[in-house]
């Protein structure tokens, strides 16, 4: 009897150590990955201290329920990952403001992780740009950076089979520049304006009396800023 209890016993140890493996186990196409941002500016420059002597006994005085600094202002809506890379499908996620991290499972290889971080109105305010090459466990600081301003963007007859794109208000050297054939339709990337190179692009892909619909955004080091608004053109020769 006392041995087939140690038997048992045994075996379901076994099982046990068998089912916990994979819990902290990478098999040898599949890493796992922790991105780390840190916390939001907002946040992290405005620490929630006591106040002093004074401000506390004022405040049990007064009966005031401000025993502590304000709470920081909290103006971020959300921080988008987005992983690419070759043999994957793009993978995106949400980090939590709160802690600034997140673990994600990826196929081993060279991997691209782009951050976004946008405010309460939709602004695109920081980002960060990394490639990697991943396998087993990896934890990636990446150093959020302000994105460029919306520029402007104009759009106007160049001769009779080509328009010509203006672009202005320069917040950083490289705009890119989109088209659509319908206003809330696909917009597709046409092309690249650098800053003391061409700060025009001419698109020869027009033909008469058709509308168009162009806009563009500014590229720096942390990544795609904000978009212009929509300029509609119509082809007039």
């Amino acid at each position: 009897m006392k041995s087939a209890i140690k038997a048992f016993s045994a075996v379901a140890i076994a099982a046990m150590v068998l089912v916990s493996v994979p819990a902290c186990y990478f098999s040898g196409d599949t890493a796992r990955v922790t991105i780390n941002v840190g916390k939001p500016p907002a946040l992290a420059s405005h620490v929630q201290a006591k106040p002093g002597l004074f401000s506390r006994i004022l405040a049990f005085i007064t009966l005031s329920n401000n025993a502590y600094a304000d709470p920081a202002p909290y103006d971020w809506y959300e921080i988008a990952l987005t992983v690419t890379g070759d043999g994957m499908d793009p993978i995106e996620i949400q980090i939590p403001a709160e802690t600034g991290k997140a673990s994600i499972s990826l196929p081993v290889g060279e991997r691209t992780f782009t951050v976004v971080v946008t405010g309460d109105a939709g602004n695109r305010l920081y980002g960060a740009i990394k490639t990697v090459q991943v396998s087993g466990s990896n934890t990636i600081d990446m150093i959020l950076g302000p994105l460029p301003s919306a520029p402007g963007i104009y759009v106007d007859l160049h001769n009779e089979s080509t328009a010509e794109v203006f672009v202005d208000e320069w917040s950083t050297a490289h705009l890119v520049i989109y088209k659509s054939n319908s206003l809330n339709g696909t917009y597709t990337k046409i092309g690249t304006v650098t800053q003391n190179l061409s700060e025009t692009l001419l698109d020869g892909n027009v033909v008469q009396d058709a509308t168009y619909y162009y806009k563009a955004s500014g590229l720096n080091e942390f990544g795609e800023g904000n978009f212009s608004g929509v300029y509609v053109y119509t082809h007039d020769w």
